[in-house]
């Protein structure tokens, strides 16, 4: 059985972590798990931010989705990209394991962006109505701009950080040239 990849793709709130992954995903035509999807479609089964408990729990149940997806994916020898903006000291530990039980590769894109950039990406989604209900209505608190690092896994073998301040700026070729280097 050949070696599965795992591409983390981590930040924080905002950063582009969606758009990088799709496209990631799509250039590589590897399945691809998003968190807060996952977290949306079982808040629209049950309620949703009204009930901060529940909230809490939902928010908990999409991650243990996600890492129970992207496992069945790793014991196929096949790369997948999962996206989700992974807090290193609970992520760290599942991811751990991944790579330990099916001899993974680890690559970690991680978005850094500017936190001032984030927030007004964050309200402006909000404001258009393009954040599902199930998401937090601020920008979380615990979030600020001494803190952005706690995305950042120190589990994975390889790391590529991408500054997402300027979408313009985003040099997707370069990021594709870099993973397929590591994978071959």
């Amino acid at each position: 059985m050949k070696k599965s990849t795992l591409l983390l793709v981590s930040g924080i709130p905002a950063s582009g972590k969606t758009t990088v992954a799709e496209r990631i995903s799509k250039e590589l035509n590897c399945p691809i798990f998003i968190a807060d999807r996952l977290k949306e479609i079982i808040s629209e089964k049950i309620s949703g931010r009204e009930d901060p408990v529940l909230f809490d729990k939902v928010a908990r149940a999409s991650y243990d989705i996600l890492y129970y997806a992207v496992e069945e994916v790793l014991k196929t020898g096949t790369t997948c990209v999962a996206e989700a903006f992974f807090l290193a000291s609970a992520a760290e530990p599942q991811i751990e394991r991944l790579k330990k039980k099916y001899n993974c590769k680890l690559i970690q894109i991680y978005l850094r962006c500017d936190f001032e950039v984030a927030t007004k990406r964050y309200s402006d989604r909000l404001e258009r109505g393009e954040r599902h209900q199930c998401h937090a209505i601020d920008m979380p608190k615990n979030i600020d701009g001494e803190r952005t690092n706690q995305s950042r896994l120190k589990c994975c073998d390889y790391t590529i950080e991408v500054d997402t301040t300027n979408f313009k700026n985003v040099n997707y070729e370069e990021i594709l040239s870099k993973i397929k280097d590591y994978i071959l």
